[in-house]
């Protein structure tokens, strides 16, 4: 998960994506966490079925619950990033000024 902020959140989507939902790969052995889900309600009904201790599993769907939070904090940072940035292309824009030099220019010069 991408744990560190980065000003590619693009590249968090798809780190947040392969661990939610995508496929068993040679570094995700155990697959993806959807898969890691059904997997123990699989494991609970043959549990229950031989009429076992049926096990919770309360560290996946932890798991499944943290992820969402990630996605939550990176859908803001997104959210935050392309507002600001619009904000100052506008401002750049309508100000006709050249903010290397902090001067003035008529509006045509852009």
């Amino acid at each position: 998960m991408p744990w560190e902020y980065s000003a590619n959140y693009e590249m968090a989507y798809q780190t947040m994506d392969r661990i939610h939902h995508g496929p068993k790969s040679e570094d995700q052995l155990h697959g993806s966490l959807v898969e890691i889900k059904a997997d123990s309600i699989r494991l609970n009904e043959m549990q229950e079925l031989f009429e076992l201790f049926v096990v919770e599993y309360r560290q996946v769907d932890q798991c499944l619950k943290e992820a969402r939070l990630l996605k939550a904090v990176w859908d803001m940072i997104s959210h935050v990033t392309i507002q600001v940035t619009t904000k100052i292309d506008s401002a750049r824009a309508s100000f006709c000024c050249d903010w290397e030099r902090q001067e003035r220019l008529p509006c045509n010069a852009l």
